[in-house]
């Protein structure tokens, strides 16, 4: 078998679990940097540990943390630099503690998820597991100490998925808002739309001139045409006066879906998401 076949499998695998190989990861496009976020009301309770390479988790000791910060304050990062991330549940048994951490790539919670047995642990992404290490002592107080933390990096969010009869597919995405903060002038569920179009795997984001967002629908308008999702009709692209019709797809609740959008179309190709399925 040749190099070349070897390597077309290798990805294949790769995009059927949901999830990039390390090489893909590491080919950046950086997103603007979020806001620090102080740890210091949090640092007695927190618990680093390493795999020895690099790579850390910062996690709240499941036990002494209060119950509204177990799943806010989990991090991953190189030691100099870690980002929070989404967590959508945790849970203890005895001595052993798991957070599940939201991977978009990820299909389902068991293939993103830090679990650790009082010092020893492990991360799982897809069937790659890493074990890692807790830190203790002057180690665990250099890291928190030096360290940079910040917020969520990742702020992207599937919006609307479209083709044609031809297999050009016409993708929205927007800006992600916490619950608690939507409504605000300040984090508007409105702000940062992006859009993009091509065959599967080469999705190209089109330069933006103006949006239409109100009750009736929305008008994306880019340099190569407009993307019309309008209330009560069908949805359609125009360029050089021609309409073609299109065909929506379900992505809001459509795990697959979300996992086809990041790892076939080639919308986020070679972005660092700063999660741990990025390097581990």
């Amino acid at each position: 078998m040749t190099r070349l076949a070897i390597l077309a499998i290798v990805g294949m695998l790769s995009g059927a679990v949901g999830l990039p190989s390390r090489a893909e990861a590491k080919r950046k496009r950086r997103r603007p940097q979020p806001k620090r976020f102080d740890i210091s009301k949090h640092v007695d309770y927190l618990r680093v540990y390493s795999d020895g390479k690099g790579h850390f988790f910062v996690v709240p000791d499941f036990v002494r943390a209060p119950h509204r910060h177990r799943t806010s304050v989990v991090f991953y990062g190189n030691g100099k630099v870690f980002y929070r991330q989404r967590v959508p549940g945790g849970s203890r048994n005895g001595p052993k503690f798991t957070y599940t951490i939201f991977d978009p790539r990820a299909r389902y919670p068991i293939n993103s998820y830090f679990s650790a047995n009082d010092h020893e642990g492990f991360f799982q992404c897809s069937k790659r597991r890493t074990k890692v290490k807790e830190l203790l002592g002057a180690r665990r107080t250099r890291v928190l100490k030096r360290a940079k933390f910040y917020d969520v990096y990742w702020r992207r969010s599937v919006h609307a998925l479209l083709r044609d009869d031809d297999g050009v597919y016409y993708y929205v995405d927007k800006l992600w808002v916490p619950f608690r903060i939507r409504g605000n002038p300040h984090g508007s569920d409105d702000r940062g739309f992006e859009v993009y179009s091509g065959l599967r795997g080469k999705l190209k984001r089109l330069r933006m001139k103006n949006i239409v967002n109100d009750s009736a629908g929305q008008i994306f308008i880019t340099t190569k045409g407009k993307l019309k999702l309008i209330v009560g009709d069908k949805p359609a692209w125009y360029s050089r006066g021609k309409k073609t019709q299109l065909t929506s797809i379900e992505v809001k609740r459509s795990t697959l879906a979300r996992v086809q959008i990041y790892m076939q179309l080639g919308v986020y190709r070679g972005e660092r998401l700063e999660k741990p399925c990025d390097d581990l």
